[in-house]
């Protein structure tokens, strides 16, 4: 009761917001705290054509099949993951590079032509701010609902956990 009138500052856009635009609320913008900036291993560009950075946990079902293809795509590809030196091992190459300690993702993403992530609402807003669009591959609920966001808007595309054997022909457009 006691808030009900009080003004409501969303600390998102409009188009992000996972219930959509809502009249009376006051969008402040997302918080660009560069998080990603804090990596300490620079890394340069792979060969191939075209850009492609990631953010992915290793724990994601598809995982193997989302570097795989990315390795065979021809695409100059950085997937970065924590603890990804088994992934480096596996399908690190002269396209792909999966990096074994943290990068500067923020000097990425400027030299990107598009980004690869979850979903997380950080990550998702310095693209935007970049002008890159998003394959967005949700593993939890808030991160499905931003990626619908994202679609919807137009920013990038979204795979569900149930469409990501998808990934190879996503990535191959």
């Amino acid at each position: 009761e006691i808030f009900r009138s009080a003004a409501r500052y969303l600390i998102t856009w409009p188009e992000l917001d996972h219930y959509g635009p809502r009249e009376g609320d006051i969008f402040l913008g997302p918080l660009h705290t560069s998080q990603s900036a804090k990596g300490d291993m620079p890394i340069d560009w792979p060969s191939g054509n075209g850009r492609v950075v990631g953010y992915l946990q290793p724990d994601y079902p598809q995982l193997a099949i989302l570097l795989s293809t990315l390795s065979r795509s021809g695409l100059s590809s950085i997937v970065a993951i924590p603890g990804g030196d088994r992934w480096a091992r596996e399908f690190g190459g002269s396209t792909l590079q999966v990096p074994t300690s943290r990068v500067q993702l923020n000097r990425l993403l400027i030299e990107a032509d598009f980004v690869i992530c979850h979903g997380s609402h950080n990550l998702v807003a310095e693209s935007l701010l970049g002008g890159k669009p998003l394959l967005v591959l949700p593993q939890q609920i808030e991160q499905a609902m931003l990626a619908k966001r994202v679609q919807a808007s137009q920013f990038g595309l979204y795979l569900s956990p149930a469409e990501a054997h998808r990934i190879p022909e996503f990535i191959q457009r």
